[in-house]
């Protein structure tokens, strides 16, 4: 896939594996770039330091908990409406917090973030995506596992490797409707 002509978002871009990938992405002279991350200091350090580095690149940031669907839809739609495509969609956010089974609170944070922000962000990107966009959905070997004090993202990575199956055949059979 050439990047030249494409929109990206990347989730959870202000570190980690979504501050790669949107590196990579610019590497790859992707067009424009939307970093999406909850952390507004060191979103906007990365943004300039992209900036910085690939100046053909067009990168914009939106801050915003993609847990909460009101909030992402606040900063992310004005830039959908304006770009009017997006190309690449990786969901890279992730929350990977520790917790014994009954502690409900991590339990709705982890599966917040990892399913429920992963959802609201596919959706608000697929009225834009052309025909051959790109879902990458970011999991972890614990989606097809167990482990100790992980119920909450054990659970949020499963579920998103079954979201990713469902949503491919989902949007396949629209396209040939």
């Amino acid at each position: 896939m050439s990047f030249n002509q494409k929109t990206a978002i990347v989730t959870g871009a202000a570190a980690g594996i979504g501050a790669a990938t949107a590196k990579l992405l610019c590497e790859r002279n992707i067009a424009t770039i939307i970093l999406l991350d909850i952390a507004a200091d060191t979103l906007q350090q990365f943004a300039d330091e992209l900036t910085q580095l690939y100046p053909r690149t067009q990168i914009l940031t939106c801050v915003a908990n993609i847990a909460d669907n009101n909030s992402l839809r606040e900063c992310l739609q004005p830039l959908l409406t304006r770009l009017e495509r997006v190309d690449v969609l990786v969901n890279s956010a992730g929350v990977a917090d520790e917790n014994d089974p009954d502690e409900i609170d991590i339990w709705h944070k982890v599966l917040g973030v990892n399913l429920h922000g992963t959802y609201h962000t596919t959706i608000e990107s697929l009225a834009y995506m052309p025909d051959g966009g790109r879902i990458i959905n970011v999991s972890s070997i614990l989606g097809r596992a167990g482990n100790v004090r992980n119920t909450a993202y054990c659970t949020s990575k499963h579920a998103l490797l079954g979201f990713t199956k469902s949503l491919a055949l989902d949007v396949e059979i629209v396209e040939k409707l």
